[in-house]
């Protein structure tokens, strides 16, 4: 999860929008998890092209094996949207920057991908719902196909952000010890995140 470097790492208020965007990303990965996905390091040391960085716990992504199911998918998508929750959450949705926009990127193609070649649907929580989006595209989508799935994907994308921003807002003490770890230490390991992550009753 990574953001495209615009502006130079020194600035103070650059370095805390930073921060609080891969808290949130951090935070999420542990919560959706239930503890099971503590990254393996969060950091805001920027890159050729790229802020800040989190990875995820490479023991949590062995054990799920070589299968992707509709949680796995689910997760990857609140995590990319948990660091545009997390600015919202801590500066209010005027001051969201366009840090988020590789995410939101990446979250519309999972998705794309998710309903159009998965059959998945955007409510898997009984065998009705499941049963919502059986016709997979085979080939190029057509006019038709494309724009069904454009609007399953912008209806679900919203309603998980909606959960996203909940989940970030009730755990909130959390994704500000993070944030401000990672403006003592810009880069946080998998031991720190663990030890703030039980503190607050999250892992």
């Amino acid at each position: 999860f990574v953001e495209e470097a615009e502006l130079p790492p020194d600035d103070a208020e650059v370095r805390r929008a930073v921060a609080v965007h891969e808290a949130g990303h951090a935070a999420m990965a542990i919560l959706d998890s239930q503890g099971k996905n503590v990254p393996d390091y969060c950091s805001i040391v920027p890159g050729s092209d790229f802020k800040g960085v989190v990875t995820d716990s490479i023991a949590y992504c062995a054990s799920l094996g070589d299968r992707t199911t509709f949680a796995d998918f689910r997760h990857r998508i609140r995590i990319r949207l948990a660091g545009r929750a997390a600015e919202e959450l801590a500066f209010g949705p005027e001051n969201i920057s366009t840090g988020a926009g590789g995410d939101l990127a990446g979250a519309w193609k999972r998705a794309f991908t998710a309903f159009a070649h998965w059959g998945f649907a955007p409510d898997m929580t009984s065998h009705e719902s499941s049963a919502s989006n059986l016709g997979v595209v085979v080939g190029d989508p057509t006019a038709s196909e494309r724009a069904r799935l454009e609007d399953l994907i912008r209806r679900y994308l919203a309603d998980e952000y909606r959960r996203v921003h909940a989940m970030l807002a009730a755990h909130r003490p959390l994704v500000d010890a993070i944030t401000d770890r990672l403006l003592s230490d810009a880069i946080v390991d998998q031991g720190q995140l663990l030890e703030l992550s039980r503190r607050y009753g999250c892992a």
